[in-house]
């Protein structure tokens, strides 16, 4: 792949990443005369991040206090990518080294590794999979929800095996397997809804039918995109610890955490522009030093409807239950939402859904809860400017607690001629005990990024970032602030 300007657009949105996780990465595959040549690419980058924080207080290894922590790390990655008749195949694999400044005890080297794919067996059978794994924090996934410095480690696995088949032309139904591994080591316990973490759209927000019923492309829709369009990531063992700790936090500093399930779906296209599907799932999630989680059953199931409105516009419906026996008291929860989205021209998407959820747990249950997900995203040539606004009930799998949370983030970037660009970012997130009153906590954040892309795949930049965390609990309030600033250098080079 060549390094262009417009390709350093979209390797400056991920560079933070530091250097993403080792992965395979299968997509559906494209005509012949769409297929590429095998491409690699290597990538090398040196990060410094400083840290000052007015609650926590460090002692350096000869014992004197420090008011700022100084963070260096040096990493690499190395991918390959394979396109073939039937699908595509990448590889990638990250490591880095990690060293705090008179801070020795917490040098760290995390790693993570994965395998994604989705091949075409037949003309009506398809195999998908994925599995990831990663051990420790990177630099940019501590920097991230602002937790530098800090003795939190995890190990991650997860992954998946799916199976497709189209029975007919209107009808299509999937089988998939999953499971996951999460290990933390917390010096203490971790309230959620702290963090505000940019977060992908999820299944139906933007007026979509969920991605593994979808149908195939018709002649008159656009087929996905391939390696010349797209930086490809798979994903990362870290983000789902991450995302654990974001949500619904962890109420045990030492806890462990197995899951094996298995979800049916099935899609049925109604009409030329509706589509329902269902899908049902269970699984059993057993815990190990949880004082909240037990061993027990996840099941649920979910109902949906999609009706496109015109070229651009598409509505959508669903209702979904969900029980927990993996948590103590035992929960249940119910979802009932409806979804709208339109593609303005080729630059835009807006999307707004909403709804009610209700929650029992315990022999306690939640008031009827409304929420609403809105936002919009715009493209241009050099610039991108995104909006989104979600409520939501956390995922409840068992490490922490059921959480009605609100966040809310905007996010900009503009080239600034053809080598330089900046980014900004802010976001806000409330957290409410879904089943506990006079329990809240909060978190906002705001940073800045300039990078200059100098040349040869090298670019240079940096970024501050500032943070607030606010706990509630039976009117007992406290308050955290903190600074996170960094400098950063980059290499990467594709070939052939």
């Amino acid at each position: 792949m060549k390094t262009t300007a417009s390709h350093f657009v979209l390797a400056s949105a991920v560079r933070w990443a530091g250097v993403p996780a080792l992965m395979c990465l299968f997509v559906a595959g494209k005509a012949d005369a769409q297929i590429g040549p095998n491409q690699w690419r290597f990538s090398t980058s040196f990060q410094e991040v400083g840290s000052q924080d007015t609650r926590s207080v460090f002692v350096s290894d000869d014992g004197a206090e420090l008011d700022q922590v100084i963070v260096d790390s040096l990493g690499v990655s190395l991918s390959f990518y394979r396109p073939s008749p039937r699908g595509e195949l990448s590889l990638s694999g990250r490591a880095s080294a990690t060293r705090f400044r008179d801070l020795g005890a917490l040098d760290n080297v995390p790693f993570g590794g994965g395998i994604i794919g989705d091949y075409r067996l037949s003309s009506r059978t398809r195999i998908n999979f994925h599995e990831a794994f990663s051990n420790g924090f990177d630099l940019r996934g501590l920097s991230s929800v602002g937790l530098l410095p800090s003795r939190l480690h995890a190990q991650v696995i997860v992954g998946g095996l799916g199976f497709s088949f189209r029975h007919s032309s209107r009808t299509t139904s999937f089988l998939r397997f999953t499971h996951n591994w999460i290990d933390y080591d917390s010096p203490q316990t971790i309230e959620g809804s702290r963090f505000v973490v940019d977060r992908p759209l999820e299944d139906g927000e933007a007026g979509l039918p969920p991605a593994e019923t979808a149908p195939d492309p018709t002649p008159d829709q656009t087929p996905e995109s391939g390696p010349d369009e797209d930086i490809f990531t798979a994903p990362d063992g870290q983000d789902l610890g991450l995302d654990v700790l974001s949500s619904e936090g962890l109420t045990d500093p030492r806890l462990s955490s197995l899951f094996g399930g298995a979800t049916f779906g099935v899609s049925r296209q109604l009409a030329s522009r509706t589509q329902a599907n269902v899908r049902l799932n269970y699984g059993w999630r057993q815990f190990f030093n949880s004082s909240t989680g037990t061993d027990g059953a996840v099941y649920g199931g979910q109902a949906g409807l999609t009706r496109r409105v015109r070229a651009n516009d598409r509505l959508y419906v669903s209702y979904n239950y969900r029980r927990s026996d993996s948590q103590i008291p035992a929960t249940n929860h119910h979802t009932l939402l409806g979804g709208w989205g339109r593609l303005v021209g080729t630059q835009t998407n807006v999307f707004v859904s909403g709804g009610t959820s209700y929650f029992q747990g315990g022999g306690r249950e939640s008031q009827p809860s409304l929420f609403l997900n809105t936002g919009m995203a715009w493209t241009g040539e050099s610039t991108t400017f995104a909006l989104r606004y979600k409520r939501s009930v956390t995922q409840t799998l068992g490490f922490g607690r059921n959480y009605l949370t609100d966040w809310a983030t905007a996010n900009f970037s503009q080239m600034l001629g053809r080598k330089l660009r900046f980014a900004a970012m802010t976001g806000y997130s409330l957290g409410r005990d879904a089943l506990a009153e006079q329990r809240e906590f909060s978190a906002a954040r705001a940073q800045g990024e300039l990078s200059y892309w100098i040349t040869n795949g090298i670019s240079v930049g940096g970024r501050y970032f500032v943070g607030e965390t606010m706990s509630s609990v039976q009117g007992d309030e406290s308050k955290r602030r903190y600074n996170l600033w960094s400098f950063f250098v980059t290499y990467e080079h594709w070939w052939p």
